[in-house]
């Protein structure tokens, strides 16, 4: 079953169009370390195995119980522990964006950590490309808000669709 998977993610990047560097790049791990992992040379640690299909737009679902993002509360460990990872960002303006979008799109999951950590790291990436460009015009905060949405959307329907061929391999 491992061998599919590392398979199925690299054909994920090859469709995406990512080269192996853009992919480590978004890891945090040498080039040698994903081309391993797809060789199947060796296997990443599971941290790096959620990053790297997080890299790719995928998410791992452990749970068949999905919740409304009103029931998603995170600790106060975990709000500390994001701030300092996404420290560049301002973590409550984020997170009241977080959930008024998944709230105006009704949409339901079962790791909303995973899916906020994602938001946050986007938000991080999207604010280094606007500092990059050195702009603050409307254009590009419009953009990066409909790329987020996008984003988001590409998942739930990928998630939807995986729940929906378990359900019908149950019958």
């Amino acid at each position: 079953m491992y061998k599919e998977i590392v398979r199925l993610l690299k054909q994920r990047r090859l469709y995406l169009k990512l080269t192996i560097e853009e992919v480590s790049d978004k890891i945090g791990v040498s080039t040698n370390n994903v081309g391993k992992w797809e060789r199947q040379d060796c296997e990443p640690n599971a941290e790096n195995f959620i990053n790297w299909c997080e890299a790719l737009g995928l998410y791992l679902n452990l749970s068949a119980e999905a919740h409304h993002v009103d029931h998603y509360n995170p600790s106060d460990d975990e709000i500390d522990e994001l701030i300092q990872e996404f420290g560049e960002v301002n973590y409550d303006t984020e997170y009241e964006n977080f959930r008024d979008y998944y709230r105006s799109q009704n949409k339901t999951a079962t790791d909303w950590g995973s899916l906020l950590r994602k938001w946050l790291r986007n938000a991080v990436i999207y604010k280094r490309e606007r500092v990059s460009k050195q702009t603050t015009s409307t254009e590009f905060v419009q953009g990066r808000r409909q790329r987020l949405y996008d984003q988001a959307n590409l998942r739930d329907q990928t998630q939807a669709e995986q729940a929906r061929l378990l359900s019908y391999k149950k019958h």
